[in-house]
């Protein structure tokens, strides 16, 4: 019975993993896995990037790494505002464990999927360190298009709508890309939630779905999904 509700939980969760836009409250489990699609894109951040009705004048950036889907997710997001200082919002997420969970209150049920989070206020040079490494990392160059990006492996994401326009890149481990990038280390620099930032490993493709937490490979399946790289942003999923 306690193995069907987890699997119950993990396919409803999943099932709509990109079913809906995201509106910038991560702190909601269900929103998480609904519109991670969305989050990824940057949805909310293209809502009101520009100069038309409604835009916001601060430059907002975000950063994701995906260090295996349900190991080990790291969300940044970065408002500088018009001194060039910022708010830097660090958030990371573990592997879900689900014997937490505790039938006698319903908020208890979503324990397992809620995140550590920290925010960090940044002056105006410590953004400049950020956004300078990010941009010596590639981030306005073209970016890998056409690659899919597993979720069972280690890739950064990064889109920000800066100067009134949006910006995507995306590098995977392994690659020359992904070697010769230096944001990583100045985020780990600011991060305040003390859960130290895994390394990136290659992952052998034959055992990537081999039983984990308890549940076999295919109890594990539905949690195994890829996105596509466009020209500038997300253009599909699998």
């Amino acid at each position: 019975m306690l193995c069907r509700l987890r699997l119950a939980l993990l396919a409803g969760l999943l099932l709509g993993l990109g079913a809906c836009t995201y509106g910038g409250n991560l702190e909601d489990p269900f929103v998480q896995k609904f519109a991670w699609f969305s989050l990824l894109n940057g949805d909310d951040l293209r809502e009101t990037c520009g100069t038309g009705a409604g835009a916001n004048p601060d430059d907002r950036y975000r950063f994701v790494y995906n260090a295996r889907y349900t190991k080990h997710v790291r969300v940044y997001d970065l408002t500088v505002g018009p001194d060039g200082s910022g708010t830097l919002l660090s958030r990371v997420q573990l592997p879900e464990n689900l014997s937490r969970i505790v039938i006698d209150s319903p908020g208890d049920l979503l324990s397992p999927w809620r995140w550590n989070s920290a925010t960090t206020v940044l002056t105006a040079q410590e953004v400049s360190q950020l956004t300078t490494a990010l941009n010596n990392s590639g981030f306005g160059q073209e970016p890998p298009i056409g690659r899919w990006l597993d979720s069972r492996a280690y890739y950064w994401i990064a889109v920000a709508c800066t100067g009134g326009r949006m910006v995507f890149n995306a590098w995977s481990y392994p690659s020359d890309r992904y070697d010769q990038i230096s944001f990583p280390a100045i985020l780990a620099r600011f991060d305040r939630t003390g859960i130290a930032m895994p390394p990136p490993r290659k992952v052998d493709p034959s055992g990537r779905l081999r039983a984990r937490g308890g549940l076999s490979a295919r109890e594990f399946a539905g949690v195994d999904f890829e996105v596509e790289v466009g020209a500038n942003g997300l253009v599909g999923q699998r």
